[in-house]
């Protein structure tokens, strides 16, 4: 593609992404409104704090109307070009091949109006990331369509998924409230709304009612703030991920989740990196596990690439196999030999951690932050003692893996990994440092390794890769 400088770009952005702009930038523009007019009403406010705050509100009001007027784009044969900016114009072209992750959003206000925010991923960095902040739905349809066509054309295989829809998983209601509960999402979220709801009583006047209710009856008080906690953090959770599925179609894995704001995550098979199995200390005893996609151009959990919940570890097994095409008679398999080991881990972390302070007797808040801070190094100590790199060539996968109080086990195609390096400390043993792409260069650390296995490393990551080439360009 160099030498090309392409059309044009000359299709505008649909009139309706400025409604939709100000309806998701509702609740800000509603603050910075109230905070502007309680600001005028105290003379004691300083003049530069009244105009910074009504120069945002302008902004955020005029960013959707800026956005409508000088973006355009144009959807070729060959890829799809786009160009923003007034002053500082800046016109970008990406290829259909060189894409190996699409994405879709719909917030609720898009999905009223019918459009879509879609991203063209490729790495983690900016500069290959292309989007388009509003578009009709049927063109980001038609958009991701011809990225599966330019895959189709690499690889004309015949796909044992062609043009079927192959689900791997669809979560329940009461998958999700587990997942509420393992992730600790509800205590993030309802500790959020409880100090809004105390802010609420504040301004209304009513803290001396509600503190004077508390101190009669404690007991109700705290179950009713925890109740009001979890339920309300479990339903944002729950809201959040409704509709959560993951699934196939020509190879491609799809993960789409969200009730009133949509999306939908299309990763190419070469953008499959490998996964991520964890389990926490409360996991480790229920048997249970979750589950996350490494691509390249993310390796988030809880955002991009969340796939599954907190499912049982058999199915947590079935499902790795089948996003990374693995046979399932792949060695690789979460121990459930002992749940005693994470036990030990966690008493010998925290006799340690408490040690210091039951000798020092410092003061309360000195104690407590010791506590942790010592918690954190011996866990952290912990976790790159236990860690271990082990090949597994039935499935032609990399395995690495971290045991100490929770468990950590990365699944990884050999041709995704770019650096190996040893680190060693005479007298001790060497430390293996394996480098891997996802969204950034990122590094796993063992403890516990063979040569044979090393050398199986070697071997596989020199294998021809049938990755695309990087055509993303910026003009």
């Amino acid at each position: 593609m160099s030498g090309s400088s392409g059309p044009a770009p000359d299709e505008r952005l649909p009139i309706a992404y400025v409604l939709t702009g100000w309806a998701e930038n509702a609740v800000s523009i509603l603050g910075l409104m109230l905070a502007g007019a309680l600001a005028n009403q105290r003379p004691s406010t300083p003049g530069w704090l009244t105009v910074g705050i009504w120069a945002l509100l302008v902004l955020r009001f005029l960013s959707p109307i800026y956005a409508w007027l000088t973006t355009r784009f144009r959807v070729s044969e060959d890829g799809l070009w786009l160009s923003r900016g007034l002053l500082m114009r800046r016109t970008r072209y990406v290829a259909w091949d060189a894409v190996t992750t699409v994405q879709v959003d719909q917030p609720f206000s898009f999905r009223a109006a019918g459009l879509a925010r879609i991203s063209l991923l490729q790495g983690g960095e900016d500069a290959t990331r292309l989007v388009m902040p509003g578009i009709r739905h049927s063109q980001a349809d038609a958009i991701a369509a011809k990225v599966g066509d330019s895959r189709a054309r690499r690889d004309p295989t015949p796909s044992t998924t062609a043009n079927a829809r192959q689900i791997i998983y669809a979560a329940t209601y009461g998958d999700l409230l587990i997942a509420s509960i393992i992730y600790g999402k509800f205590a993030v979220l309802g500790f959020a709304v409880a100090l809004a709801a105390l802010d609420w009583l504040q301004t209304w006047g009513a803290q001396d009612w509600a503190f004077t209710m508390a101190t009669r009856s404690p007991l109700l008080a705290a179950t009713v703030v925890a109740f009001l906690v979890f339920a309300v953090g479990a339903a944002a959770t729950v809201i959040r991920y409704a509709g959560l599925q993951t699934y196939k179609r020509d190879d491609a894995l799809t993960i789409a989740f969200g009730l009133f704001s949509r999306s939908q995550r299309v990763i190419s098979p070469d953008g499959v990196a490998g996964v991520e199995v964890r389990q926490n200390f409360l996991e480790l005893w229920s048997g249970r596990a979750r589950l996350s996609v490494i691509s390249v151009d993310s390796s988030d959990r809880l955002g991009t690439n969340l796939v599954l919940p907190s499912l049982r570890s058999a199915l947590v097994e079935e499902l790795a196999d089948s996003v990374l095409s693995a046979a399932p008679k792949g060695g690789w398999r979460i121990d459930r030999r002992r749940v005693v080991q994470p036990v030990l881990a966690l008493a010998f972390t925290t006799g340690i951690a408490l040690a210091p302070v039951a000798i020092l007797r410092p003061s309360l808040l000195i104690g407590a932050a010791s506590f942790v801070v010592i918690f954190a190094l011996v866990r952290w100590a912990g976790s790159a003692f236990s860690s271990g790199l082990r090949s597994e060539p039935e499935s032609d996968l990399l395995a690495a893996t971290s045991r100490w109080i929770s468990r950590r086990d990365v699944l990884l195609h050999p041709k995704d990994v770019h650096v190996v390096s040893l680190m060693q400390v005479k007298p001790l043993r060497p430390l293996a440092r394996v480098y891997y792409y996802a969204g950034r260069s990122r590094v796993l650390v063992a403890r516990k390794f063979s040569n044979n296995d090393l050398q199986w490393l070697a071997h596989q990551s020199v294998q021809p890769s049938t990755r695309g080439t990087h055509r993303d360009r910026c003009l």
